[in-house]
């Protein structure tokens, strides 16, 4: 018996993980395919269904951005349906984002790790990704002002809930003085908060 050896995991040849995306592990119970099954079920048995199939309003309609505003009062005040944008999700957005705020060769400052679709964004666009030093509780300001001052980029790209791929959700505090400095400095936020209801604090 060889006891220098140690015992490898017995993975399938040619298995991948992807680190790229918050995906929690899914329930067993979970039954998704079926709640899907059943949805599209429903869906297809209520009145009104080709409305479904033909293109949509560009930005969503007044329902739609109604709903969006209520969605985001709780934390967002002044949310107004009138200033809102419906997008079929954030990849989608991101590069229409970059195009209309920078111009080519243009700097977005970012956490020195990002979210990938976000580089896959910045190089569609042409733009520069440049990484700011952060800590355990995310980007620090006194970082953020030294970039800003060097860079003098066109926008700050923060994911402040469950960050990926850190993990790591900015605290209240720390997101405030944040925002003091790109106010100070005029720099636009794009904040990608996808689980930002999950910290329950108004904005």
């Amino acid at each position: 018996m060889n006891t220098g050896s140690q015992a490898r995991p017995n993975h399938p040849s040619g298995i991948t993980f992807d680190l790229s995306m918050n995906m929690p592990p899914q329930p067993l119970d979970a039954d998704l395919e079926g709640r899907i099954m059943r949805g599209l079920t429903m869906l297809a048995q209520s009145p009104g269904l080709s409305g479904y199939l033909s293109y949509r309003e560009p930005g969503g309609i007044s329902e739609e951005r109604d709903a969006a505003a209520g969605w985001l009062r709780p934390r967002v005040s002044a949310a107004d349906a009138s200033r809102l944008v419906i997008c079929p999700g954030t990849q989608s957005v991101l590069p229409l984002l970059l195009i209309s705020l920078t111009t080519r060769g243009d700097t977005v400052l970012t956490d020195p790790l990002t979210y990938p679709g976000m580089k896959a964004a910045a190089a569609y666009a042409g733009v520069r990704l440049v990484g700011v030093e952060g800590d355990k509780s995310g980007m620090l300001p006194d970082a953020l002002m030294r970039a800003i001052n060097h860079h003098k980029p066109k926008a700050v790209y923060l994911i402040p809930t469950i960050h990926n791929p850190t993990a790591v959700t900015i605290p209240m505090t720390r997101r405030r003085s944040l925002v003091e400095v790109l106010r100070k400095w005029n720099v636009t936020l794009i904040e990608d908060d996808a689980y930002g209801l999950r910290s329950n604090a108004a904005i």
